[in-house]
């Protein structure tokens, strides 16, 4: 309105200014067209107001037409914004739905949504799971290739994050096709791109699991714990599994071999300690020893692993190790063990069998015995039984057998039995 007033100002002064001109005299202009032939004459002030006008014509012609440009933009916004707000519409159905698992209507919710929303690139995202649910793969991965074209219009920083969201989505299908290789070569891609990527480490986790591929999944470890991804539970799961996996790998690739295989050993070497006690563990590692008469390595990770964590059938493996596995120097460690547990019923059945098989007969028989009295059980009756035979005192022997006997017989359950009179 300002602007307007001061206009109106300045027309009046310069009509005032104009007027006063026109009563000085009234000027003359000539004009001559090209050729010579046509003239136009005029008085000044004639001509000054016909170009003023010409002016006014032509300021609000243009001001006409760029305010009809403007309603023309004005409309292709409006339809823009319009296309958008729908396809935002579609997108956010289109996610209830696959959440709600109606994979059809979903899919085609979100395929409409892709193609006019900002966020195309997570529709496509949401088309692909939803066609994985519909069991249609090829539809799948043509909307993640949809998704990633998508994405490549935005700007530098959002292509590598758009990248990441679409082979990490890629990823999970093809674990859920039991596609591991092709699942496993997507995210070591990914790993290249985002090496510390969470959801990459956890799915790369699984991936390895499945493919039995022990190396790799005991050297991504250290990343899962310092990114804290896992538990210190499941920390230990996934490294004693590792280990496991990889001994028996190793073990396997082993059996045309002649001697133990240095890479079993440099693998035992780099075992944490909870595992050199871990009784399948140690089973696995000094059946391996003994198949290539190690006897001194079995007997050292036996005792080694004992000497960790108590463990009753690790103690039984110690008591039956083959007679070659100095049996004088086992029994040394028996009597230092015993020191500490002198009740111990199946230690003392360890110490009576490495007795025997040191020919210390008389401390064999004690230890039996004692063990014997601890805990009567039949396994522990047939060992004192055969040694006594074995000593020439069948009366004993016998009386053992008869006693274990009875023993089982309590265990039986309770059933009709015939009677003498129906037997005759």
């Amino acid at each position: 309105m300002k602007r307007w007033g001061i206009l109106l100002i300045i027309m009046l002064v310069a009509g005032v200014l104009f007027g006063q001109m026109m009563l000085k005299g009234p000027g003359y202009i000539l004009i001559a067209l090209p050729g010579n032939t046509t003239t136009v004459e005029m008085s000044l002030w004639v001509g000054a107001v016909g170009l003023f006008l010409l002016f006014i014509v032509l300021y609000f012609g243009l001001r006409l037409l760029e305010g009809a440009g403007n309603s023309v933009r004005d409309l292709r916004r409006w339809q823009v914004e319009r296309r958008q707000q729908r396809a935002l519409e579609h997108h956010v159905r289109g996610m209830l739905e696959l959440n709600q698992g109606r994979w059809k209507n979903a899919q085609k919710l979100l395929e409409q949504s892709a193609k006019h929303s900002p966020a195309g690139t997570l529709a496509y995202l949401g088309a692909a799971e939803a066609a994985q649910r519909l069991n249609t793969p090829e539809a799948a991965d043509e909307y993640l290739r949809l998704a990633q074209q998508e994405g490549s219009q935005q700007t530098h920083k959002d292509i590598r994050g758009v990248r990441v969201a679409v082979e990490l989505t890629r990823a999970r299908l093809q674990l859920e096709r039991q596609q591991n290789q092709q699942a496993l070569a997507t995210l070591t891609q990914l790993r290249e791109i985002a090496p510390d990527q969470p959801e990459v480490l956890k799915l790369q986790s699984q991936v390895l699991q499945r493919l039995q591929q022990w190396q790799a999944l005991l050297g991504l470890l250290p990343d899962l714990r310092a990114q804290n991804l896992i538990s210190d539970q499941e920390d230990q799961r996934l490294e004693r599994m590792g280990y496991l996996g990889l001994l028996n790998a190793q073990i396997d690739a082993n059996q045309q071999q002649q001697k133990v295989s240095a890479e079993v050993k440099e693998t035992w070497r780099r075992l944490p300690s909870y595992l050199k006690a871990d009784a399948q563990v140690v089973r696995l590692y000094v059946a391996h020893l003994l198949a290539y008469q190690a006897f001194d390595d079995a007997e050292a990770a036996l005792r080694q692993a004992l000497e960790t964590r108590w463990c009753a059938d690790l103690l039984e493996e110690y008591g039956v190790l083959p007679v070659k596995a100095n049996p004088k120097v086992r029994l040394q460690q028996i009597a230092h063990w015993l020191e500490a547990r002198p009740q111990d019923a199946d230690l003392l059945l360890a110490a009576g069998r490495i007795a025997l098989q040191a020919h210390q007969w008389q401390q064999a028989q004690e230890y039996l015995e004692a063990s014997y009295r601890q805990q009567p059980d039949s396994v522990r009756c047939a060992e004192l039984s055969r040694l006594y035979a074995s000593l020439g005192d069948e009366q004993k022997s016998l009386e053992l057998h008869r006693q274990g006997l009875l023993d089982v017989q309590r265990r039986l359950p309770e059933l009709p039995q015939p009677s003498k009179a129906v037997v005759k």
